[in-house]
């Protein structure tokens, strides 16, 4: 094998491993914004429990009972929310890239 055959070869090499590094890369980032996604919708999630409990702090003061009822089953529905969404991230298996896809709802 010549010089320019095994130059040849090694930059067909080089070509290989760049373009799956290219594509490696671009799962990377299609994960990142997955996971940014999440991140979203669990701090969404999150809030709305916080302000379903808030809002308890006023029904207490005014012995609106019923009204404290709505907004602890209210909260209680946003947590069971929260519950399911972090018991599906908890199931992906990130290195084997299990699911291969995933809705968030």
């Amino acid at each position: 094998m010549n010089a320019a055959t095994q130059q040849s070869s090694s930059l067909a090499a080089l070509n290989d491993q760049l373009n799956k590094l290219i594509e490696l890369s671009q799962s990377a980032g299609s994960l990142i914004g997955f996971l940014l996604q999440v991140w979203e919708e669990m701090e969404g999630e999150l809030n709305a429990v916080l302000t379903d409990l808030n809002n308890c702090e006023g029904n207490v003061d005014s012995l609106n009972l019923p009204e404290l009822q709505r907004n602890l089953n209210l909260a209680n529905q946003d947590w069971q929310t929260l519950v399911g969404l972090c018991n599906s991230i908890a199931s992906i298996k990130y290195n084997q890239a299990s699911p291969a896809k995933a809705v968030i709802q």
